[in-house]
Formats: C-alpha cells, sequence, structure tokens
C-alpha cells in the first residue's frame, strides 16, 4: 500500500479528503490499515481532512524536565511524577519526583523498587505501584506532611485511584479475570495495615488500565461496558452504558466521560487516489470522539469527534482535558472545543487553578504548568 498510505494524515504532504463510511472487510495487514473499494472511495462526497478545533494559546509556567513521565498528579502546591530512566531500549530505574509548583524547588521522593507504573493522590498521601516480581509487586503510600513511606499492599496493580478515603486499583487473576480492588487510605484514622484490601467486583472482560473514581464509586471498563462499582455498602456493580473499549476514562461531577476511538473514516488524496480507511481499527492514527454519560446511566453524550491519538484523558470541574500529539484539547460541554498547541503533550494533572502537564522535547521531558484565563 505503500508509505503514504500508513501515513494518511501526517507525513506525505499531500492534501487528504475524508468522509465516515462503514468498513466492509477486515483489515489484512498488521498495521491496521485496510482498503476501501475504488466506487466508495469516488461515489461518496468527501470532506477536507483539517485540524478541526481552534488554537487557543493559555499562560504556561515551566515548571521542571524529566526523563519521561510515565504518569502525573498534581495538587495546589506540588506537581508529582514517575520519572523513567532507559537504557538500550530498557528500563533502567524509576523515580518518584515532586516540584513546587510556586518556586521549581525539586524532591526525589523515593527511588522504586521494581518499575514504577502508576500514581494517584489524595488530600493527605500521594500512592504509586509497582511491579517486578516477587517482593516488588506493590502498592505503596508516602504522607505529604511527614514523608513517611510504607507499603500498603503486596500485589500487582493496574490502574491506580484515589479520592477522599477511598484508594482503588484493577488486578488481573492467574485465569484472565478482572478485578477491583479497594480499601480506606491512610487519609482516614486508620493505618494501612489494619485494613484488609478486598475485591468490590469481579470482571471477567476487564480492561486492565482503564478505572477512574467519583465520590465512593469507582467506573471500570469491560470489552464491552463501563461499570459504576460502589466501595461501600452492598449495592452491585452496575452496567451503565454499552460501548467499545475506551482509550482513556474519567468521572467527576456525576458524569463519566471516556474516549471511544469514532467510526473509520475513507481518506484519500485530493485526486482520489490511494484510499485508506483510519479509524477504530487503525493502530497507529487512531481518529476517536470524547462520549459521557450520567454516572446513573441512560443516553450518551457526543461532546467532540476528529481526535487523532488521544493519550490521556481527565475532568475536573466539568472541563475534559485531553493530551494528543497536536496540543491539549480543551473541552466544555456543548461549546466548540479549543486546542493548546503544547506538542506533544503525554500526561495530565488538573489542578484547583489550571492544568500541569508534559510534553516531549528533544532529549527530555518538560513539565509545565497551564493556566486557563
Amino acid at each position: 500500500m505503500g508509505l503514504c498510505a500508513l501515513a494518511a494524515l501526517l507525513a506525505c504532504g499531500k492534501e487528504r479528503l475524508s468522509r465516515d463510511v462503514e468498513p466492509w472487510e477486515a483489515p489484512t495487514e498488521a498495521n491496521g490499515f485496510f482498503p476501501v473499494r475504488p466506487d466508495e472511495a469516488h461515489n461518496a462526497p468527501c470532506v477536507k481532512r483539517v485540524e478541526p478545533f481552534e488554537t487557543r494559546p493559555l499562560a504556561k509556567t515551566p515548571l521542571a524536565t524529566a526523563s519521561s513521565v510515565t504518569a502525573i498528579v498534581a495538587d495546589e502546591d506540588y506537581a508529582y511524577w514517575i520519572d523513567t530512566q532507559e537504557h538500550r531500549y530498557s528500563v533502567a530505574g524509576t523515580t518518584i519526583e515532586r516540584v513546587v509548583r510556586a518556586d521549581g524547588r525539586r524532591l526525589r521522593i523515593a527511588m522504586t523498587e521494581g518499575v514504577a507504573q502508576d500514581l494517584a493522590i489524595d488530600q493527605k498521601s500521594i500512592y504509586w505501584s509497582t511491579v517486578g516480581g516477587p517482593g516488588k509487586d506493590a502498592i505503596w503510600s508516602w504522607d505529604k506532611a511527614t514523608g513517611h513511606l510504607e507499603i500498603v499492599a503486596l500485589e500487582r496493580a493496574g490502574r491506580l485511584v484515589a479520592r477522599g478515603w477511598i484508594v482503588a486499583w484493577t488486578r488481573m487473576r492467574p485465569d484472565g479475570v478482572g478485578e477491583v480492588r479497594t480499601f480506606g487510605s491512610p487519609s482516614t484514622a486508620y493505618r494501612p495495615a489494619h485494613l484488609t484490601p478486598v475485591t468490590v467486583a469481579t470482571i471477567p472482560d476487564l480492561v486492565d488500565g482503564l478505572l477512574a473514581i467519583d465520590g465512593l464509586t469507582v467506573y471500570a471498563a469491560s470489552k464491552e461496558a463501563i461499570w459504576a462499582i460502589p466501595t461501600v455498602g452492598d449495592a452491585k456493580p452496575k452496567k451503565i452504558v454499552s460501548t467499545q473499549p475506551p482509550d482513556d476514562l474519567a468521572a467527576d461531577s456525576g458524569w463519566v466521560w471516556w474516549i471511544e476511538r469514532g467510526p473509520a473514516r475513507a481518506v484519500c488524496d485530493a485526486d482520489g487516489s490511494n484510499p485508506t480507511i483510519i479509524g477504530h481499527r487503525d493502530l497507529k492514527h487512531p481518529v476517536g470522539m470524547l462520549k459521557r454519560v450520567k454516572s446513573s446511566g441512560g443516553s450518551n453524550e457526543v461532546l467532540a469527534t476528529h481526535i487523532v491519538e488521544a493519550h490521556t484523558l481527565t475532568v475536573e470541574r466539568d472541563v475534559a482535558w485531553i493530551a494528543t500529539p497536536s496540543g491539549v484539547l480543551r473541552v466544555v460541554p456543548y461549546t466548540e472545543p479549543t486546542l493548546e498547541p503544547l506538542r506533544p503533550t503525554v500526561r495530565l494533572a488538573p489542578t484547583n487553578d489550571g492544568l500541569v502537564a508534559s510534553a516531549y522535547g528533544i532529549g527530555e521531558e518538560t513539565i509545565a504548568l497551564l493556566r486557563w484565563p
């Protein structure tokens, strides 16, 4: 099919045209592209494939640089992240770092046992999960006030979330069944040693890397649905919406938000040649949409489409932020999305007055605070 088809939107330099179509056959190439019938490519009108979002730069304050940020969280005073050092295409080690938002002073909190995978934060502590074999698969907590560090669970965690006094994570059993696990966090009057992790939901086709929390409810994704899982009481998990497996998941203020890869799109050159389908089957340049649904369930809303290569979704106070290679997409419901051109943005962490983001540079990543007007 040639290099031009493989870089349909980004690398070839030709003007591209596109339209929504239904895929007509399974992909036959490992990269996920598959051809469109020539009559389909010519018989329906194409629309110009252009960057659909208005660019609106935000005020940026550089905070720190890092080798490779794999997770980031923030509060009113600090930003925290996992920094991964690589050596010859393998992970040489990971550290947990902190920077003061006001003056840029930096602290290395820990050099991790095993490889750190994910971060979470609540009012009192930050948490991270590590993997690496016996004794290294664990969840750690670090008290923000005292610096006390301890292991709170000896098990492998996928996505890790925290809010209030709830800490929750996903775990895959050896038989392939997924579990959502939780316990009260050190933010309560109890020590973690007095608390036993419990399974609050068992989901056979759980998507391990997706979990969100809002209040006392966590939200997990399976291959065909999103589930609301109470962390207290006797209520059972409830399917709130049917969907494809999301690319990312968030919850805030009674809504659940997710990135879903959109319908396949027929993309061709301006002269109608070289037709190719991209979309939810395309692993290189996925085109997705932002959706949300009430936490109680019901009909979902589509808030933004034509989102190319979404990396991270986060939501704070009814505003969604999406990291993409073109920058940070800001989506306020029922208004036109806008794009902050900090590129390529990889990780996001909302704060009470802005957004902490990491973006690739040459040989390092920049961590910056973005402030909206």
